[in-house]
């Protein structure tokens, strides 16, 4: 069903949703989170999905789900939203929903736009801004003494020229709002970021300039309830996501022991961001980067979405948790008002590693360690996580297994202008 037609005028006597459960509207760009979506109807809920036009063929938990809507795209444009709000105007003549989730990156400002034009609880357009805008996050962040690396709108020649001035060389051009690596730019020069300047136009604004840190890049996967954090895991990229997406590298990530001083700092400094930022429900993926140069973390963005790439697969085999299971359960006592205590953790240490493969279906029966414990099913990919007790053996089988990939199934593709699953 698309979110525009006709209904019957509001029907008093023929509603047609349960007064005693949720009805809960969760918002997917982009084919993710039939965990949650599975839970939430498991829990009693009616589940009513909006996605784009473009994701109609994927396999849904369509047993799971009450209804689906459909936007032309996935982007966040004024024709977009004027569209979403007039379907969700339309969907509440005969629908009582009760809240509304964001499962990507670009939905959340989507499920923000929604309660603020319709009053609904959850959270609104400022804090969603500080986990979608790139330049609100460092401004706040910056605002509540948590370290970021030096940075500069693009708005104002004369003060990009002070910057660059000012800080040293190489930087990144980063777009505000757009997920993950995509768009990033790393430039060495003035006539480069003049260049860009006027290969861009007047979407210069949609963008920021921060300075280049080369170094290890964190990230930490949390789970908040009233502003609590209830679940959380550092792990560390092995090679960072920019020169995975830039120079066609292989994504591996693994996570880190509890008791080394990474980690717990990592963790204070999340669990201060997200307070900060007043995340009060709901999933969190933050990134950070420990210099090469100082040994200093920095933050450097974050999400208010589970991690992508197959990261809850990782965490998953460290922890037994499953985050969007757990987020559903976590929504689903928000509902309720009543406590939520996220189940006991396990304590494995997990590796994740995954690749674009030359073939549409890469035999990996080669690969037959039982420390492998999940393998990715996608065409023209290559995947698996391997879970150990000890730290060690994640380590080795990462170095073991990353040349046989990349000799026998690796393939690069160029950066995309847009994000991929």
């Amino acid at each position: 069903m698309n979110l525009t037609g006709e209904k019957n005028f509001f029907n008093p006597w023929n509603l047609s949703y349960k007064l005693f459960n949720m009805n809960i509207l969760c918002i997917c760009s982009y084919f993710k989170g039939t965990e949650f979506l599975i839970q939430q109807s498991i829990l009693g809920h009616r589940v009513f999905l909006i996605t784009c036009e473009s994701r109609k063929q994927e396999n849904w938990p369509w047993q799971h789900i009450t209804e689906t809507y459909y936007l032309p795209t996935e982007d966040n444009s004024p024709e977009n939203m004027a569209l979403l709000k007039k379907g969700f105007g339309w969907l509440l003549q005969t629908e009582k929903i009760d809240a509304l989730v964001a499962l990507d990156d670009f939905d959340v400002e989507k499920a923000a736009f929604l309660r603020s034009a319709f009053q609904i609880k959850g959270m609104n357009v400022h804090t969603a801004q500080l986990f979608r805008d790139k330049l609100a996050m460092r401004i706040a962040a910056k605002e509540f003494e948590i370290s970021i690396p030096p940075f500069c709108p693009l708005f104002n020649d004369l003060a990009i020229h002070q910057f660059m001035r000012e800080v040293e060389g190489p930087w990144i051009i980063k777009p505000r709002s757009q997920a993950s690596t995509t768009g990033i730019k790393k430039v060495a020069s003035f006539n480069e970021v003049a260049q860009f300047l006027q290969d861009v136009g007047e979407n210069r604004t949609d963008y920021l300039l921060e300075k280049f840190i080369p170094g290890s890049v964190f990230h930490c996967d949390s789970l908040s309830y009233k502003g609590d954090i209830v679940f959380e895991k550092t792990s560390r990229y092995l090679e960072t996501p920019l020169k995975v997406a830039h120079e066609g590298g292989i994504f591996k990530t693994i996570t880190l022991p509890d008791y080394t001083t990474d980690n717990k700092e990592i963790l204070s400094l999340n669990r201060q961001l997200l307070h900060s930022f007043n995340l009060q429900n709901g999933a969190s993926h933050t990134e950070f980067i420990k210099a090469e140069k100082d040994g200093k973390i920095y933050f450097l963005e974050t999400s208010a979405r589970v991690g992508g790439a197959h990261i809850t697969e990782l965490l998953e085999a460290a922890t037994g948790i499953n985050m969007w299971k757990e987020w559903a359960n976590l929504e689903h006592c928000v509902f309720e008002n009543k406590p939520y205590k996220v189940p006991d953790k396990k304590n494995f240490f997990a590796g994740l590693i995954v690749s674009l493969a030359k073939m549409k279906d890469p035999d990996i029966s080669i690969f037959s360690d039982e420390k492998i414990v999940w393998t990715l099913k996608k065409d023209y990919h290559v995947g698996m996580v391997f879970r150990s007790e000890y730290f060690e053996d994640i380590i080795s089988m990462m170095e073991n297994i990353t040349p046989i990939i990349q000799e026998k199934f690796h393939a690069s593709a160029p950066t995309p202008d847009k994000p991929i699953d």
